[in-house]
C-alpha cells in the first residue's frame, strides 16, 4: 500500500512538470518540450525551455521539498 502511494505520488509529480513546462505565455506541444530539453528542433522553444521554464522548474521543485521537510 505504501510503495503504491509513493509511486502514484512519484508519477503525478513528473506529469505535473511536464505540464509546467508545456504550459505558459508561449503554448509548447509536448514533442516540442521533448525536442527542446534535447536542444533540438525550434531554437525558440529551446531558448524558452532552457533558458526560463526547466529552471523556473527546478527552483519550485527545490522550494516544495524543502517546505515539505520544514512541516
Amino acid at each position: 500500500m505504501r510503495a503504491t502511494l509513493w509511486l502514484g505520488g512519484g508519477l503525478v509529480l513528473i506529469a505535473l512538470c511536464v505540464l509546467g513546462v508545456a504550459v505558459g505565455p508561449v503554448p509548447l506541444g509536448l514533442r516540442e518540450v521533448r525536442d527542446a530539453v534535447f536542444g533540438i528542433g525550434d531554437t525558440n522553444a529551446v531558448a524558452i525551455v532552457r533558458a526560463i521554464r526547466l529552471p523556473r522548474l527546478t527552483l519550485a521543485v527545490i522550494v516544495g521539498s524543502a517546505l515539505g521537510m520544514a512541516g
